[in-house]
């Protein structure tokens, strides 16, 4: 994970941040895949990355 220059602290994931999910073709649009939590302790912006 990418800390900013700026940012002393990192976030800290709470969910194990190499978790693999299956979706199926089948699954409705707007079917809830995985919930992953993050936090940090500067309040710093989080973004995360769907890749697959």
């Amino acid at each position: 994970m990418l800390v900013p220059e700026y940012s002393p602290n990192a976030p800290i994931i709470l969910e194990d941040p190499e978790s693999r999910v299956t979706v199926l073709e089948s699954d409705p649009v707007g079917y809830h895949v995985k919930l992953i939590g993050a936090k940090d302790d500067d309040e710093d912006a989080l973004w995360y990355d769907i890749m697959g």
